[in-house]
Order: structure tokens, then C-alpha cells, then sequence
């Protein structure tokens, strides 16, 4: 998938961006008046990615902050008689304490000052990234671009050093070549590649906006 869809979506957003100079509302616009609707539906896609990501991180934010405790808060039953905590622990932190889900959509539950602080912390991190446009979000992404492999590395480590890890890494590189037949998981496949790759959402397009006309955005994609 990453062949097929990913690296051509790819190169194809930052060349129209490099070779244009433009958004991508006023590219599509230029190119066919009849396709202005695919700017407008990046649009729309965009608005509901910046809407629900910045609440994956206020999650992410939580858990890092609770992974101090000792114990873990969801390693332990918080109530005894709930047989459903009994029976998963971390789903019911998930589902009770960190969510507080409701039974009913028609009630809203309860403030939750923790979510709500990390969620505020995470948009003040998204501004401090971009209030200089492409100047602060280049040098943000000297350390988005490498944390994650510290923290794959520490992940890793932790990992080989549990009890039964090699019955895992055997799992792992043991291929199931009848899942290849399942069109679920290339769909599934197909839309990890958008996420990763960010394509289709119009960004692209915006950084190679930035770049010189004359750029080799073959090389940046391939790279």
C-alpha cells in the first residue's frame, strides 16, 4: 500500500504545492473550477481532524502522567464489587474513571478537571508549534520527528526484558498469509497509510507551497 497509494499521493501533493505556490482550496480551483469541491472537502476533513486529534493527545498527556503512579492505576480494581472491573481492570479506568462514560447519550455526565487541563495543555502546545507558521513548525518537527523513536526504543527494551517476550517476537514474524485474502485489512492498511503519510488532507500541498519551484520533491518523497 505504501507503493501503490502512498509514496504517488505523496509526491503528487507536494508537487502540485512546489509547482503552484499556492494553497490547496486555490489549486484545485486553477486547475478545474468543477474540482474547487475537493479543496473544500480537505477543508472539512482537516477541521475534523484538528477538531478530535488534540483530544488523542490530551489522552496520551493523562496516561503519560499516571504512568508515575505507584502501582499503576489501571494494573488494580478501583471497586471490588464491579465484576466487570474484575474482569478487565484497564478497560474500566478507560470507560469509568478516564472517560466517565454515561449510559445514555442524553446524559452528559460530569466536568472532568483532569481531561480538561491536559486537553488545554496540548492546545497550548499545538500554538506554541505554529504561531510562526512554517518557521516554528520546522523546528518542532526536530523533536516530533525523533521522540518517537526514543520512546519506540524505550518500549523495546521493555518489552524483550518481560516474561514470555520471545513467545511474542514469535508471533510477530510469524505471518498469517491468509489475512491477505481479507479485504478489512487492506482497508485498514489503506487508511494507516493516510495517517501516516498525511495525505489527502491538504497539508502537503501547503508545505510544498514553501519550497523553492525548483525543488527536487521527487527526492523529499522518496526520502
Amino acid at each position: 500500500m505504501l507503493l501503490v497509494e502512498g509514496l504517488p499521493l505523496f509526491y503528487l501533493e507536494l508537487a502540485l504545492g512546489q509547482r503552484m505556490q499556492k494553497g490547496f482550496l486555490k489549486i484545485w480551483s486553477n486547475i478545474r473550477p468543477y474540482m474547487t469541491g475537493i479543496g473544500i472537502g480537505q477543508i472539512i476533513v482537516s477541521f475534523q481532524m484538528t477538531a478530535y486529534f488534540p483530544m488523542v493527545m490530551t489522552w496520551c498527556m493523562y496516561y503519560f502522567y499516571l504512568s508515575f503512579s505507584n502501582p499503576l492505576p489501571w494494573t488494580q480494581c478501583e471497586d471490588a464489587s464491579d465484576l466487570c472491573c474484575k474482569n478487565d481492570s484497564a478497560a474500566y479506568m478507560w470507560y469509568e474513571t478516564n472517560l466517565q462514560a454515561t449510559r445514555t447519550i442524553g446524559d452528559t455526565g460530569e466536568f472532568v478537571p483532569a481531561i480538561t487541563g491536559c486537553w488545554f495543555v496540548g492546545w497550548v502546545l499545538t500554538y506554541l508549534c505554529l504561531f510562526k507558521g512554517i518557521q516554528s513548525s520546522g523546528k518542532a518537527a526536530y523533536f516530533t520527528a525523533t521522540f518517537p523513536y526514543v520512546v519506540l526504543i524505550a518500549l523495546f527494551i521493555r518489552g524483550v526484558t518481560l516474561e514470555g517476550a520471545g513467545e511474542g517476537v514469535k508471533v510477530l514474524f510469524t505471518p498469517d498469509f491468509k489475512k491477505l485474502g481479507d479485504p478489512i485489512v487492506w482497508m485498514d492498511a489503506a487508511g494507516q497509510i493516510f495517517y501516516s503519510l498525511s495525505v489527502g488532507f491538504g497539508a502537503l500541498i501547503c508545505f510544498g507551497s514553501y519550497n523553492p519551484v525548483k525543488n527536487n520533491c521527487s527526492r523529499d518523497a522518496a526520502s
